[in-house]
């Protein structure tokens, strides 16, 4: 939580594990470290999540409400939900 963006995406850059994932799906470190955070906002809103916290685009809520049956899941593994 320290660290700044140009330093998580170093450290995701030059870690070997990570930046064989990023690159087997064709993401960069950066569109990791904005998309993640947005995918879960979209998510949070799509389910019905008002908190003032819970900031996304009409957009990606709506393509979160489209897709929730497929991005769910994944996202609740991706958390340890489910184990």
């Amino acid at each position: 939580a320290t660290m700044t963006a140009a330093e998580r995406i170093t450290q995701l850059e030059t870690d070997p594990k990570a930046a064989a994932i990023l690159k087997e799906n064709s993401l960069t470190a950066r569109d990791y470290l904005t998309g993640v955070p947005a995918l879960r906002m979209a998510l949070m809103a799509a389910q019905g999540a008002a908190a003032p916290n819970v900031v996304a685009s009409p957009a990606n809520v709506a393509f979160a409400k489209a897709n929730l049956a497929q991005l769910k899941p994944k996202m609740d593994a991706a958390d340890g939900i489910g184990r």
